[in-house]
C-alpha cells in the first residue's frame, strides 16, 4: 500500500490535465488535427511521465538531504509536493481557465484568456446558456465567429414528407440547400494586407503577394541595461514588406531590422511596465 499511495497521488494532476485538455479541445478549433480524446489521452500520458520523473528526482535528492529535517520525508509526502507544484503550474494555463468557465458557466473566467482563446470561451458560454447576446462582449470579427459557432448548433426544423424526413429548408428549395457563407468563410478568402495580422479565431491566412510573415515583436527599453529589447505581448504574426528599404506599415526595428533603424532607448516604453 505504501508503494501504491504515491502513484495514486501522482495520478491526480495528469487526470486534471487530461480533463482540462479535453474541455479546451472540445470547445476550440486548435486541436482539430487529432481531436479532443486523443489529445487528452496524450496529455495524460505525457504529464504522468513528467510527474514520475520529477518525483524520482525529488526522491533521490531526499535520500541525500533528509537529515536536514527532523525525520525523513515519506514517499507519499514527496508525491504530494510534486502534485501540488503541477497543479499550481496548471492554474496559469488557458486550459485551466477554459475549464473553470466550462464548469461554472461563468463568462468572467474568459476575460483572463488571449483574444483567440477568449472568443472560443465566450462562444462556449453563449451556447451553454443559449444566449447569443453574450457574443456582444467581443470585437467585431471575433463576435461574428462566436455567432457562427452559436448558430451552427441550431438545426433547421424537420418535417416528415413523402419519401423521408427533410428539413423545411430542403422542402422549400426543392431539396437543394446552398450552404450560407459565414463571416469566417469570407475572411479566409482574402489575403493579408501589409501591416495586418495573419491569424484570428477563424484560423490563419496567407500574406498577399510581395509580403512576408514575421513574428509580431516590438522594441522596449530594458530598465536595468538601458538597451533595446524585443518583446511580444502575445504570440502573433504580421504581414510586412521587409527588404524594400522602407520602414512601412506594421514594421519596426524588431520585425524588419533591414528596413527600420534601431530606436533610441529613451524613446521606448520600459520593460518594467510588464
Amino acid at each position: 500500500m505504501n508503494r501504491i499511495k504515491p502513484i495514486i497521488i501522482l495520478l491526480i494532476p495528469p487526470l486534471i490535465v487530461a480533463f482540462s485538455t479535453w474541455v479546451y479541445c472540445e470547445n476550440t478549433t486548435f486541436c482539430h488535427k487529432f481531436g479532443s480524446t486523443p489529445n487528452s489521452i496524450g496529455a495524460f500520458i505525457y504529464s504522468f511521465i513528467v510527474a514520475l520523473i520529477v518525483y524520482f528526482i525529488f526522491k533521490l535528492l531526499n535520500l541525500g538531504i533528509y537529515k536536514i529535517f527532523s525525520k525523513r520525508i515519506k514517499s507519499y509526502q514527496l508525491a504530494l509536493i510534486v502534485s501540488i507544484v503541477f497543479i499550481l503550474i496548471l492554474l496559469s494555463t488557458p486550459y485551466f481557465q477554459m475549464t473553470k468557465a466550462y464548469l461554472t458557466k461563468n463568462v468572467s473566467f474568459c476575460e483572463q484568456l488571449s483574444l483567440a482563446d477568449k472568443s472560443h470561451c465566450v462562444s462556449m458560454i453563449a451556447r451553454f446558456r443559449n444566449d447569443k447576446s453574450i457574443c456582444d462582449t467581443l470585437p467585431e470579427l471575433e463576435k461574428s465567429f462566436c455567432l457562427n459557432r452559436f448558430n451552427e448548433e441550431k438545426k433547421a426544423p424537420e418535417e416528415v414528407i413523402e419519401g423521408g424526413t427533410k428539413t423545411l429548408e430542403e422542402k422549400t428549395s426543392g431539396g437543394t440547400i446552398e450552404p450560407k457563407e459565414t463571416e469566417c468563410d469570407i475572411w479566409r478568402k482574402e489575403c493579408v494586407k501589409e501591416g495586418e495580422g495573419r491569424c484570428s479565431p477563424c484560423g490563419c491566412r496567407n500574406c498577399c503577394s510581395g509580403l512576408v510573415s514575421r513574428e509580431s515583436v516590438h522594441p522596449y527599453r530594458n530598465e536595468t541595461t538601458n538597451e533595446v529589447v524585443c518583446l511580444e505581448n502575445m504570440t502573433a504574426y504580421v504581414c510586412v514588406e521587409c527588404g524594400d528599404g522602407i520602414c512601412g506599415q506594421g514594421e519596426d526595428w524588431c520585425i524588419c531590422p533591414e528596413d527600420c533603424e534601431k530606436p533610441d532607448p529613451s524613446d521606448l516604453m520600459s520593460t518594467n511596465r510588464f
